[in-house]
């Protein structure tokens, strides 16, 4: 039988991590508008930096596969050029 009381708790933690990632979120996109505006009409596609991105996080969480960070990346870094654009 499921321990609800622990159940509960260990949900309003994931909630906590889930309020801290969207705020993160929230401050990426905010950089990466500013971004979008110093590059003063160059290119908001970037694929070297792109590739630099995904390299550098697939180290730093060993427990996630890559293939997994890739996607949730790929979306992130897909929203941010979307707000580089003006979109």
């Amino acid at each position: 039988m499921a321990d609800q009381k622990l159940l509960g708790k260990l949900r309003k933690e994931i909630d906590l991590v889930d309020d801290a990632i969207l705020d993160l979120l929230r401050k990426r996109m905010e950089i990466a508008e500013k971004i979008g505006q110093a590059k003063g009409g160059d290119p908001v596609l970037d694929p070297v930096r792109e590739k630099e991105i995904l390299r550098r996080i697939e180290g730093k969480c060993p427990i996630i596969e890559p293939e997994y960070l890739r996607k949730i990346y790929g979306g992130i870094i897909a929203l941010c050029r979307s707000v580089q654009s003006g979109k």
